[in-house]
């Protein structure tokens, strides 16, 4: 269990409620039921916000929404990577100080979450981002601390490159028919996964120098393929400050 307060310079979330709703930016992972056309949610965010509209069309189009096709039609009847695509392009446009994302990019496609990852990465300097994510990718792209919790616990705090480089996992494939270099490969580890391809699961750290080690070996390899894996071991209980 835990005890103790939040608050946003100095601001408590209850008590200061108006003035702390002006600076925060939600994008949840489920997005909301509204019954509302699109652009009368648009409307609303742009008349609460004081933003200029081209501000939040310019985004919509950075993850290639057309609102003027969408634009009367209900919000919960849009598709859930388009409802994604909105949030987070509203999201961003308020230019907030605090910007919450939970599950940013969870119902999008590969193309969309490159959309995503650029416009999101726009926000201004001083702003404070705190993300919630199963995504090593949204990891990479978007943070540069982590706090990992399993079960209540904390397992690691510190930055997202250390991390990272610890204790997300890399797959090393490796094709070859050379006798020599299949033995060679079972030394260092590497299981058989089918015809004359073996495969090693290693953190990310442990990667280049692998793959640097299988370049001596070249000449007798057909093909190497090498993929950062959406999975980690978890650390025991860990903190840093570099």
């Amino acid at each position: 269990s835990c005890e103790g307060k939040v608050r946003l310079d100095g601001l408590a979330p209850q008590a200061d409620r108006k003035k702390l709703a002006a600076r925060i930016s939600y994008i949840p992972q489920v997005a909301p039921h509204f019954a509302a056309p699109v652009r009368e949610v648009i409307r609303l965010v742009v008349s609460l916000r004081d933003l200029p509209l081209e501000r939040v069309v310019a985004s919509c189009r950075r993850m290639e929404l057309d609102v003027d096709a969408i634009a009367k039609r209900p919000f919960r009847h849009l598709s859930g990577g388009m409802k994604q695509k909105l949030l987070i392009a509203i999201g961003v446009a308020a230019n907030a100080d605090l910007l919450i994302l939970d599950e940013p990019t969870a119902s999008l496609d590969v193309e969309a979450r490159e959309h995503a990852f650029d416009l999101l990465t726009e926000i201004k300097p001083e702003a404070t981002v705190l993300l919630s994510s199963h995504r090593l990718e949204e990891m990479r792209h978007l943070i540069d601390h982590v706090i990992c919790l399993d079960g209540g616990s904390l397992k690691f705090e510190g930055p997202a490159q250390s991390f990272l480089a610890r204790h997300a996992l890399s797959a090393v494939e490796v094709n070859t028919r050379d006798p020599q270099t299949i033995a060679e490969l079972n030394h260092w580890g590497f299981s058989p996964t089918g015809p004359d391809w073996f495969r090693k699961v290693v953190a990310i750290d442990e990667k280049v120098a692998l793959v640097h080690r299988l370049n001596g070996n070249a000449a007798r390899i057909e093909n190497i393929y090498v993929r950062d894996l959406e999975a980690i071991v978890l650390p025991e209980e860990e903190t840093t400050n570099g």
